[in-house]
């Protein structure tokens, strides 16, 4: 059996980042926005930081990684550039130690 580490983290107040606009045209692309947030940059950056995307949707994300220190490191990468891109909160917790075979 080999260790792992389950990195989670979960977008705070996604509706508010969704709705910041009454436009329904800028509605849609809020929402488009943290899609492909979650589907392409977090994918990228976790292979970056040798993780492996168990779901990564919705402003959810589940990530696995072979050693603490880089589920770590990619959290603290995650938050600050969840921040500058959209201006909002990412809660995260972890990493924790699961065991696999």
């Amino acid at each position: 059996m080999s260790e792992k580490y389950l990195f989670a983290a979960e977008a705070d107040k996604i509706q508010g980042l969704i709705f910041r606009s009454s436009r329904l045209r800028e509605v849609s692309g809020g929402s488009q926005m943290l899609e492909e947030f979650c589907k392409y940059t977090v994918e990228k950056l976790a292979r970056e930081f040798d993780g492996e995307v168990i779901i990564s949707s919705g402003g959810s994300i589940r990530i696995s990684f072979n050693n603490a220190e880089k589920a770590n490191e990619f959290g603290e990468y995650l938050v600050e550039l969840y921040r500058r891109k959209f201006d909002g909160t990412i809660t995260t917790a972890g990493p924790i130690k699961i065991t696999s075979e």
